[in-house]
């Protein structure tokens, strides 16, 4: 088990910084300039020499769009902009009354005891249609 303390947070944090800033090909200094601060600071920050007060974490999670825990490496799952997710998991009116049909016929049948005996074809259409609503969301867990 890891004790946490000043120096493992700051040394976590030091390495998401660094991580996101690479992974956007950016510098030192040009991060720097985006956050309004030094690339020194910047380098010690990436170092775990350097703590940062909330308010700091918070201009560093906006900007790379990521959570706090991210950023103290509580998770390893980047939070994702809400725009994003809400497309992925945006699911077409007709198709998700269609699929709501469907279910609703087989709790039917279900309950009356005949469960695919009127549509057999109903269990492997509820099936291919459960697996397209759900496959985008497999890009978010």
């Amino acid at each position: 088990m890891t004790i946490i303390n000043e120096g493992n947070v700051n040394k976590i944090l030091g390495e998401r910084v660094k991580k996101l800033r690479e992974d956007k090909k950016m510098t030192q200094e040009e991060l720097g300039r985006e956050l309004s601060v030094s690339r020194t600071e910047i380098s010690k920050l990436e170092k775990g020499e350097r703590s940062l007060k909330a308010g700091q974490v918070l201009v560093i999670s906006e900007y790379f769009k990521v959570s706090f825990q991210y950023l103290y490496g509580q998770t390893d799952c980047q939070k994702r902009n809400s725009e994003e997710i809400k497309k992925t998991l945006s699911i077409e009116e007709s198709n998700f009354k269609a699929i709501s049909e469907s279910i609703l016929d087989l709790a039917k049948e279900w309950k009356k005891g005949t469960f695919g005996t009127y549509h057999p074809k109903l269990q492997y259409d509820l099936a291919r249609d459960l697996f397209n609503v759900l496959r985008p969301v497999e890009k978010i867990i």
